[in-house]
């Protein structure tokens, strides 16, 4: 499974949707870099630029969340853990040496559980924000 940014993705709200595009393009970006076989060193820079932006946006989100009482925001808290506890377990263990061919399978697991994350978990935010007045992007 490739990656793409689909309409399915959105949650409507312009800044958190801009955020979900932007981790997408580097995951895409990680899953390329696997598949065609680049040097290590631009694995692990895409390994660290996936991260780093994740952390930054799962910090703004969860911000976001809070400020507007979302009823659900340890699970979706739990939910985040998980993903930045994948992404890092699946950096550490492409660094020990893991070969390409299994790294690949771990990454198409992450790419899946961020894609399920973004069209059941947040897109169920999404709705409780729009209801509470947040701005529907266009």
């Amino acid at each position: 499974m490739e990656i793409e940014w689909t309409e399915q993705m959105r949650v409507h709200i312009s800044d958190i949707d801009e955020e979900h595009r932007k981790i997408v393009i580097k995951l895409k970006a990680l899953q390329q870099a696997v598949q065609s076989g680049q040097q290590r060193c631009d694995v692990i820079n895409c390994f660290n630029q996936l991260i780093e932006l994740a952390k930054k946006h799962l910090e703004h989100e969860e911000q976001m969340l809070a400020e507007a009482g979302y009823p659900k925001l340890e699970e979706h808290q739990r939910h985040h853990d998980n993903i930045i506890s994948n992404c890092l377990r699946l950096q550490a263990r492409f660094m020990s040496g893991l070969q390409i061919p299994f790294t690949m399978n771990e990454v198409e697991s992450t790419c899946e559980l961020l894609v399920t994350h973004l069209i059941e978990e947040d897109r169920a935010f999404g709705e409780y924000l729009l209801e509470r007045g947040y701005r529907k992007a266009s």
